[in-house]
């Protein structure tokens, strides 16, 4: 037996209060690293993608790779900023 829920409703109050895009589907983002339209935030899961186990779990790790690495790239070596 399988039990949902099938209506959906948005809470991403902070992400509005920063100033991020927002879509029908949620916090808008750059599919290839989660960026929102807003300067060093990123978002993911079903935030930004929908109600989707599998995708909010690659869209978070990717977020938390781009985030990392946005962080610590100024004091990455200069041959290491490719």
């Amino acid at each position: 037996m399988l039990y949902t829920y099938s209506e959906r409703r948005l809470r991403a109050g902070l992400a509005e209060a920063l100033g991020c895009e927002m879509t029908t589907a949620g916090i808008k983002v750059d599919p290839a690293n989660q960026r929102t339209t807003v300067a060093g935030v990123y978002a993911a899961g079903d935030v930004s993608t929908g109600n989707q186990v599998a995708f909010a779990v690659a869209g978070e790790a990717r977020a938390a790779m781009f985030a990392a690495f946005e962080l610590f790239y100024d004091g990455l070596p200069t041959l290491a900023r490719v």
